[in-house]
């Protein structure tokens, strides 16, 4: 976010409106609504007895004489001759005042593209011109107006007043041109004097700038930033042209999201940070880690919250094998829907559904006893690749339920996991509650059930939400655990001990 002083220390933050508003004579910009940075600049204006035609094109007599002021975009990416804005000069005549832009566009600095076949380059530039009355030291500004023109001809203004900007000047009398080719464009201006308020005798102050879109969207009411508030388990795998087994979450299983006043707090988003809180307007926020630094960087866009990660190594450290991550935050009326783009490596766009945990619905229960699980009883050991033996032991069924043990040890002969399990009886159903390492016990449903095969779910549990256990024909037991759909689900095999 760009914080240039205006004038002795007076600054403008404002958040860019995005209506088209040339047919309407114009839009007030708004504290909450339009975000601007203004340099700096002043000369004086020049009377002149011939007004310069309003039609976006910087070649009239008037022009020629008038003083110039050369502006330079304040914006780390653009480099090399694009540095360069462009020029201003402003004249006037016994009833207005003729402000002309001739520059170059952002985003194009080869000028190769033409701006109408580049909504980028429409989104990206906005001239913005304010008019102060005489100040000093002393005596900060108490009057002024703005105006802004992008290469569309969409006009926004505002007014001056109690040291902030208003959205309380409704000029009737402005006139906005603009032209874009390629690499290029200018704007040119006519403001009746009358609707300034502002001396133009003298040695006015006056600035000029760019106003830099950090959104394609108006900033976010806020009851559309406090819907992201929270905490969101993942549903389903939206992304297009994957197959069964390549579905999964386009980031963690869950993740919270805390809305503070201008700004998002995230917890659970991968990079092993917590509480990393990324402003809407596109200030950076640094997380240094030993050799790299890690860099948020949000905005409000589309309706929408997304930011991007960036992981910059120090001078001679090897860098990453990620270098950006950019995720997005959607709500609809299905859900929170998440976009995430890794760079490297580029393999396009992930898409997934979350939700709150209230909103996830239950599968139905399956109707059963326990005793149509008996089958399950028994002592099961098993190893794993990694040589590591498993086992589970399940008692028989009796007082409606069956408790179980898990374990897991290395091949050093560590414990390396432990879980304790039980199956009861509920409401005609069957519930699977696992405990692991003795922690917060989980509970899943029995939504499908035959003679030899058992599916326990809980849709609302970060991982696994899905658990089943299969006896086989040759008496073996497969245990799966997994997503709701797909993925590639962890498969244990056991046989009765006593085998």
């Amino acid at each position: 976010m760009y914080r240039i002083v205006l004038f002795l220390g007076l600054a403008a933050v404002l958040t860019l409106l995005p209506a088209k508003a040339a047919d309407e004579g114009g839009k007030p910009l708004t504290d909450a609504d339009v975000r601007l940075a203004l340099g700096p600049a002043s000369a004086l204006i020049r009377v002149v007895k011939t007004a310069p035609a309003i039609d976006g094109r910087p070649y009239d007599e008037a022009w020629k004489d008038a003083p110039a002021a050369r502006l330079r975009y304040a914006d780390p990416d653009i480099v090399g001759p694009a540095k360069f804005g462009g020029d201003v000069r402003v004249v006037a005549d016994a009833e207005h005042l003729y402000v002309c832009f001739n520059g170059r566009t952002k985003g194009d600095p080869k000028g190769e593209k033409r701006a109408a076949d580049d909504p980028k380059i429409l989104e990206d530039n906005f001239f913005a011109f304010c008019l102060l009355d005489p100040a000093s030291k002393a005596q900060p500004p108490t009057k002024g107006v703005l105006v802004a023109v992008n290469p569309e001809g969409s006009l926004y203004h505002a007014e001056w007043k109690d040291g902030a900007w208003s959205a309380a000047w409704n000029p009737s009398s402005v006139e906005a041109q603009s032209n874009a080719q390629y690499g290029w464009w200018s704007v040119e201006l006519k403001i009746g004097l009358k609707d300034l308020a502002v001396a133009t005798e003298g040695k006015p102050v006056w600035f000029a700038n760019f106003l830099r879109r950090n959104s394609t969207g108006a900033a976010p009411k806020a009851d559309d930033l406090r819907a992201l508030d929270g905490e969101w388990i993942f549903v389903e795998d939206r992304t297009e042209g994957r197959t069964l087994e390549q579905l999964g979450p386009p980031m963690s299983s869950t993740f919270s999201m805390r809305v503070e006043d201008g700004a998002v707090v995230l917890n659970g988003h991968g990079s092993g940070h917590r509480d990393v809180r990324v402003a809407i307007d596109g200030t950076i926020t640094e997380v240094p880690e030993e050799q790299r630094t890690v860099r948020y960087q949000g905005k409000w866009k589309d309706g929408g919250f997304e930011y991007e990660v960036r992981f910059e190594s120090e001078p001679g450290v090897a860098a990453g094998a990620i270098g950006m991550i950019r995720r997005s935050f959607r709500m609809t009326d299905d859900g929170l829907l998440v976009t995430v783009a890794v760079d490297p490596p580029s393999r396009g766009e992930a898409l997934g559904l979350y939700r709150h945990a209230e909103d996830i619905e239950m599968p139905k229960p399956a109707e059963a006893t326990i005793d149509d699980l008996a089958w399950l009883a028994g002592d099961w050991v098993g190893k794993r690749s990694s040589g590591s033996s498993i086992e589970e032991r399940w008692s028989p069924p009796l007082g409606g339920s069956m408790l179980a043990m898990s374990r897991t040890v290395n091949t050093s002969d560590k414990l390396v996991a432990f879980e304790y399990l039980r199956i009861v009886e509920r409401d005609g159903g069957l519930v699977y509650v696992a405990q692991p390492g003795g922690k917060t016990a989980t509970e899943f449903v029995l939504a499908e059930l035959t003679e030899n095969r058992a599916v326990f779910l809980n849709p609302r549990h970060d991982y696994p939400k899905r658990i089943a256990y299969e006896l086989s024909a040759e008496g073996g037991l497969t245990a799966t655990v997994g997503q709701l759909k797909g993925g590639t689900p962890q498969r244990f095999e056991f046989t009765r001990e006593d085998d």
